[in-house]
């Protein structure tokens, strides 16, 4: 990551793949960077940020709801979804059994 640009990208993308946490990541690795919240963009920054964390704060309340229905799925799409949720939000001891 080079720049605002890259780190607000990889934000965006990972919400709209419907990870929060790892957007909240890559917004949090770009302020520590110190490349985002200032300038031209540093609104627009911010508003990234605050949209990262409420879609965090709502995947808390939610993670864990569709287990069951995650793990009986046809195909694994979902179970590698939901498994990467947990992993993102440090809950990588769940067990899917």
């Amino acid at each position: 990551m080079r720049s605002a640009d890259d780190y607000m990208e990889a934000a965006q993308l990972s919400l709209q793949a419907g990870f929060p946490a790892e957007a909240k990541k890559f917004v949090d690795a770009g302020y520590a960077a110190g490349l985002l919240g200032k300038g031209p963009d540093a609104e627009r920054h911010k508003r990234l940020k605050a949209l990262a964390l409420k879609d965090l704060a709502e995947d808390d309340k939610t993670l864990g709801q569709d287990d069951a229905q995650v793990a009986a799925a046809k195909d694994g799409t979902p179970l590698v979804n939901a498994g990467l949720n947990y992993v993102l939000q440090g809950r990588a001891d769940k067990d899917w059994r």
